[in-house]
């Protein structure tokens, strides 16, 4: 960090795409940083779990000013993972389209993005590069229809039925299946996907 607090969140928003939910991300996702400050044996500060607190002020901040659930819940999510290291990798970027979906996960890097520029010059290149690199995979990803959830896989529960599973056992070997297809052990085919079941 080359500046306090208060000038990052600032500049971070300064920085930020025109967008409303991206922006108001920004100027709450490090609210909760002076509650969280501890200085280190060496005599450097930090600001751990930050995150965490700062995502569920915000909620409370949103609720106070009336703000939709959707929104809020957009939020909660783009500030709680704001810190999170997410690799451009084609496998991580499958997890958390999975996990999160197009729209929070490219509006997460957006976030990213902003947070990136409004700090000490030679860390911006690294995040920001990252995150505008995996903006690239989720495009590519989409484009070429690539599997990333239990709706694209294809196999589905009546075909694990008719295999004799039942119950929890269906969905946890569905998830089982989709991670195999994500970091690329199986095709998504469904004779590839029968045969390992």
């Amino acid at each position: 960090h080359s500046y306090d607090v208060y000038t990052h969140i600032v500049k971070s928003v300064a920085y930020s795409i025109k967008d409303k939910i991206i922006r108001l991300a920004l100027l709450l996702h490090d609210v909760e940083k002076p509650s969280c400050f501890t200085l280190d044996s060496k005599g450097i500060g930090h600001f751990y779990t930050h995150q965490e607190k700062s995502s569920k002020t915000a909620v409370q901040i949103l609720k106070d000013l009336k703000a939709d659930n959707k929104t809020i819940k957009e939020i909660e999510f783009l500030i709680k993972y704001h810190d999170t290291q997410i690799d451009d990798d084609k496998v991580t970027v499958k997890k958390w389209l999975n996990l999160a979906g197009e729209k929070y996960l490219k509006d997460l890097m957006m976030v990213k993005i902003a947070d990136a520029k409004a700090h000490a010059k030679g860390y911006v290149l690294k995040r920001q590069e990252t995150a505008e690199n995996v903006i690239n995979v989720i495009d590519e990803i989409i484009k070429n229809n690539e599997c990333y959830t239990l709706k694209q896989l294809n196999i589905d529960g009546k075909d694990l039925k008719d295999k004799g599973y039942k119950g929890e056992q269906i969905a946890l070997t569905l998830e089982n299946l989709l991670n195999k297809v994500i970091e690329g052990s199986v095709e998504n085919k469904k004779e590839e996907l029968l045969k390992l079941v």
